[in-house]
């Protein structure tokens, strides 16, 4: 198990990482905002997850202070707007969110919510 937590967290940085550089803007920028959104509340595994990629950014992005700003419980809307919002460019920069819900802005992303398509934790 702890094994899928690395990988899935590995996954999660790398897919994120993304963020920070576009966060920067402009050169006048001061300090970079990231606005994190949850449905659940601080013992979820998806917001231990999101606090866990806060700490990495944190501890590998020393160039310029990151400030982190997450809204928990719905606070929001759900997976679906957090998805709608990322694309916009509005309100979320980071969001754990079911590619289901990806799937209007990307036909690849079902391909993750496929059943069956991994037989077993190892297989993963």
């Amino acid at each position: 198990m702890p094994n899928i937590r690395k990988s899935f967290l590995t996954v999660f940085a790398c897919s994120l990482g993304w963020v920070v550089p576009f966060a920067i803007g402009s050169p006048a920028a001061a300090q970079i905002k990231l606005v994190g959104a949850s449905q659940f509340n601080e013992d979820h595994a998806f917001t231990k997850t999101m606090r866990k990629f806060e700490e990495l950014v944190q501890a590998c992005y020393t160039d310029e202070p990151v400030e982190f700003e997450m809204h928990l419980n719905s606070e929001l809307g759900l997976e679906k707007d957090y998805v709608g919002f990322m694309n916009q460019g509005i309100s979320v920069d980071y969001a754990v969110a079911s590619p289901a819900h990806m799937s209007t802005f990307s036909q690849m992303a079902p391909l993750m919510d496929m059943p069956f398509l991994f037989r077993d934790e190892d297989h993963w």
